[in-house]
């Protein structure tokens, strides 16, 4: 099973463990640096002008858009999907990745509410388990299997297909720098 993004959000923390929050407010525009003073290892800048958020730094380049302006306060509460949707540019060959796991489990509980015997089911799982290593070749495994119903086929297709690593390390590396300025803004309440 998958990790949620809460769970690589907590699993990838460690990467950012040494990382710094400065803010940088030039009226129409602000910038969040998120980086370890003493290395660039995953080191992020966060722009934000209007409705466009600009990620650059060692997790590569995106855009993100909105079709309203922004701000950090409110980039805090968005999710993992919807930030996705926001997704403009990625620098980055491919907008999604395979997951060949997920792939195989949808196959499987399409199978499960399939009317075919128990021989041909494991017979298609068999032959889907060297075909789905890429979009690719799972592709070419689906043309090959006419037996699934046109509506089986067009959710299958991808089934694989899984929102790239890196827009997780750009959230997860934001709502971690956001956290960490919300907490320096608390102190001096707290010592008050």
């Amino acid at each position: 099973m998958k990790e949620s993004y809460e769970e690589f959000r907590m699993k990838v923390k460690k990467n950012f463990e040494n990382h710094v929050a400065t803010m940088k407010d030039l009226g129409e525009v602000k910038i969040l640096e998120w980086r370890n003073p003493k290395s660039c290892i995953y080191a992020m800048q966060f722009m934000i002008r209007d409705g466009h958020l600009f990620v650059t730094g060692d997790c590569r380049n995106a855009i993100y858009s909105w079709g309203n302006p922004v701000n950090f306060e409110f980039l805090r509460t968005c999710s993992l999907n919807y930030f996705y949707e926001k997704l403009n540019s990625l620098d980055s060959h491919r907008p999604r990745e395979w997951d060949d796991e997920k792939a195989m489990e949808a196959l499987r509980e399409n199978l499960e509410y399939s009317e075919y015997d128990d021989e041909d089911k494991e017979e298609i799982l068999k032959d889907a388990s060297g075909s789905c290593f890429s979009e690719n070749e799972w592709t070419a495994f689906m043309y090959k299997h006419d037996e699934f119903s046109t509506d089986d086929k067009a959710s299958l297709y991808s089934a694989g297909n899984t929102l790239p690593t890196l827009v997780k390390y750009h959230l997860a590396g934001l709502h971690l720098a956001i956290a960490q300025l919300s907490e320096k803004e608390k102190a001096p309440e707290r010592q008050g």
